[in-house]
């Protein structure tokens, strides 16, 4: 559709209204409003920037392929028992190497912890480098976000006679920009730095360790001493035990010798006099040697 002016070239026009989402277009030129003095032929356009987005056409597959979790992984539940959920290539150890660690408690248990304390040194030096990284794109986003600001508010100065950018650009044009940095992003970031705080008071030294860095500080000759005070000490009590408890042991030893040997000796006494007095009896009664083991034995 097309207007013509039939006013005399020499005869000025009132501007024409603007085409809601459109431009005049005459000859070569477009107009917000078509000028005061025009004539000629023009037509209502729409303009764009002849930006579009190109959707690529995904091909259906004629077989489906199986899903092998690279991009998406999916997680099992935790197998207490074999360790299923775990894929292959993230043990650290094979079943076999679990059973034996396991018949072996002392050495499982100090496998278990240096591995723990790998994990949690690689923890933490991803939460310290996440809190960088966001702190560092926090920080970007907001400059981007207040030039960005700052180039509409001078660009629409400079197009404000022609009705402003978004005249210019159509339906099209942003007119807002979320700031998320302020609200989610920033209480997101708390919380890491929350677990930050939280993991580095979990680092107490540990006392045998702390015991440990005492016993080996210092010059040589403190080593030395501190290594060789507990073995003094060990000697000397060893030697006071010994002149106590030795000489003790040895009279009591002796004391139940003596004791055994007296009641030994007092037995035999009694077992002779009672044999004598059986040969006694032997020759007053005229018995037999027979006769006289019975006689003993029936006493």
């Amino acid at each position: 559709m097309t207007f013509q002016s039939s006013h005399p070239r020499n005869r000025p026009v009132k501007p024409t209204v603007m085409v809601e989402g459109g431009w005049w277009l005459c000859a070569t030129k477009a107009y917000m409003t078509l000028p005061h003095m025009w004539s000629g032929r023009c037509a209502p356009v729409k303009v764009s920037d002849h930006t579009f987005i190109v959707e690529p056409i995904r091909p259906t597959p004629t077989r489906r392929r199986r899903n092998t979790g690279a991009v998406y992984p999916t997680f099992k539940q935790h197998d207490d028992k074999w360790g299923s959920d775990v894929p292959a290539e993230f043990k650290h150890w094979s079943t076999a190497s679990k059973i034996a660690l396991s018949m072996i408690p002392h050495v499982g248990v100090g496998k278990n912890m240096l591995r723990i304390e790998t994990v949690d040194y690689r923890f933490q030096i991803w939460v310290n480098a996440t809190i960088k990284i966001e702190e560092s794109q926090n920080r970007e986003i907001d400059a981007t976000r207040t030039m960005a600001m700052q180039n509409r508010m001078v660009l629409d100065l400079l197009t404000a006679n022609e009705g402003g950018v978004c005249v210019k650009i159509g339906t099209t044009c942003c007119t807002y920009i979320p700031d998320e940095v302020n609200a989610n992003v920033t209480a997101a970031l708390q919380v890491m730095k929350n677990l930050q705080k939280a993991m580095s008071n979990d680092l107490h030294p540990d006392p045998g360790q702390d015991w440990l860095e005492g016993l080996l500080s210092g010059p040589w000759w403190h080593l030395l001493l501190k290594l060789l005070t507990p073995l003094i000490v060990f000697i000397v009590t060893f030697f006071i035990l010994m002149s106590c408890v030795v000489p003790c042991f040895r009279a009591m030893v002796q004391k139940m010798l003596q004791t055994t040997v007296i009641n030994y000796a007092l037995l035999q006494a009694s077992d002779s006099a009672v044999r004598k007095q059986n040969e006694e009896l032997f020759q007053d009664h005229d018995m037999d040697a027979y006769q006289l083991d019975q006689y003993e034995n029936a006493m």
